[in-house]
């Protein structure tokens, strides 16, 4: 999988939220995606851009991971949008 690493202005990203060991990555992170794109229905009428996996360090937000890390499957969403039950809504500096 290639990385990109781009600037733009804020954003939100409406997901599916895990944690876990960053060497593990493989085994935890694949299940968020399938469970997104299962609940897709749910927030449809929200999702107003492409999806996006977003990272970030469990003690601070978007820094990278150290041990263990904090990983959103998620859909790009109005700034203004409310997490509906069992959805986790990041905002992008």
């Amino acid at each position: 999988m290639e990385v990109q690493m781009v600037s733009r202005a804020a954003f939100a990203v409406l997901g599916i939220e895990g944690r876990g060991p960053a060497d593990r990555g493989p085994e935890w992170v694949p299940p968020l995606w399938e469970a997104a794109r299962a609940r897709i229905g749910e927030v449809q009428h929200l999702i107003t851009g492409g999806s996006w996996g977003l990272m970030s360090a469990v003690d601070e937000p978007f820094a990278r991971w150290g041990a263990e890390g904090k990983y959103l499957a998620g859909f790009e969403v109005a700034w203004t949008t409310e997490a509906p039950d069992g959805w986790t809504l990041w905002r992008v500096p």
